[in-house]
């Protein structure tokens, strides 16, 4: 505590009229006496600031604990869970040391149940939930494994998914047979059906391109015999004697004309491109499995009928499933495998 001149402590402030003469005077007594109260609201000032840093301390605590208890315990999949773990980087798995985001799982998994459950309600309330639930987090899980493994191969086969690519993906999608939706149309849709906004839209969609471009480039095996069609085509042998010859090499077709809507890899939006006889060159399947050659049968308003022959990629899975066999995965959150 500060000590007061003995002079200053005996001073006594009189009921007068200030003036120029005393008014010094009374400065120095009141700043005498209010030096006593200084050193114990410097020490107030430390705990004040010392109890809002534990407050703090424990606040941030108890909400980590709570987020772990939900994230990795209770594995929640709601709003809340997402859109903490869209802006925090937290992992619920990890690929030879790679992180793989838990907002990339919860992207995968929402997206994929979101359309089943616009339709016929939540997934614990219809019969067998609980199956189909552990049925989608397996394969969501399956997916972002794949795209950390992607990511990790992207390096060293200099591989990447340019923003000019990802537009030309989405537009594609857009096209719907001879018309293409406008923007707001399609972000309609997107929301309704995935329950997703444009941005998670476009990680969902980078997230399967990644994939499907490193399983493209680290298949040589695929490409050689793709090639090697394509050759045999050309020398006017016929799709069945080549399937019959190759024994990797899978025939297949259109049931009858079809449209461009068709669910077939891409086959019928090829087809209709092409004069009756005429034989595409290789193309990757939309789904990014293989690859594929198209011969147009028939072709009329709109409606193609067409033969195929497919190349299926196998080597980004041998290799996949050959790293899992190695312990090179961890998943940080307890999962069923699918089917069980």
């Amino acid at each position: 505590m500060g000590i007061v001149p003995t002079a200053l402590k005996k001073r006594k402030l009189k009921k007068k009229t200030l003036t120029a003469d005393t008014i010094e005077e009374h400065r120095e007594v009141i700043l005498a006496q209010g030096k006593k109260y200084k050193v114990p609201m410097n020490e107030m000032q430390k705990r004040v600031v010392v109890f809002a840093g534990i407050l703090a301390g424990a606040v941030i605590l108890i909400s980590a604990l709570i987020g772990w208890l939900g994230l990795y315990v209770l594995q929640s999949t709601g709003d809340i869970a997402f859109r903490v773990t869209r802006v925090l980087p937290l992992p619920v798995a990890s690929v030879e040391g790679q992180s793989v985001r838990y907002g990339d799982y919860l992207l995968v998994y929402r997206s994929s149940i979101a359309p089943i459950e616009r339709q016929n309600g939540k997934l614990e309330n219809q019969e067998g939930g609980e199956w189909l639930i552990q049925h989608y987090k397996r394969a969501a899980m399956d997916t972002v494994l794949k795209n950390g493994f992607a990511k990790r191969l992207s390096k060293e086969y200099d591989v990447s998914v340019s923003a000019e690519m990802l537009e030309q993906t989405i537009r594609e999608y857009r096209v719907i047979g001879e018309s293409e939706w406008s923007e707001a149309s399609f972000l309609r849709a997107i929301r309704e059906n995935f329950g997703l906004s444009r941005r998670e839209y476009e990680d969902l969609v980078r997230l399967s391109l990644l994939i499907r471009e490193v399983t493209v480039r680290v298949d040589a095996d695929a490409l050689d015999t793709i090639i090697e069609v394509e050759g045999l085509i050309g020398s006017k042998k016929s799709f069945e004697d080549i399937a019959k010859g190759i024994e990797s090499v899978e025939i297949g077709g259109s049931d009858g004309m079809v449209d461009a809507m068709t669910l077939d890899g891409g086959r019928a939006k090829m087809a209709l491109t092409l004069e009756v006889g005429q034989v595409s060159q290789k193309f990757v399947s939309r789904n990014g499995d293989g690859y594929y050659v198209v011969r147009t049968v028939k072709k009329s308003e709109g409606k193609v009928e067409y033969q195929s022959l497919f190349v299926r990629f196998t080597e980004f899975e041998r290799r996949f499933n050959e790293m899992r066999d190695n312990g090179g995965i961890r998943e940080f959150i307890r999962l069923s495998t699918a089917g069980e």
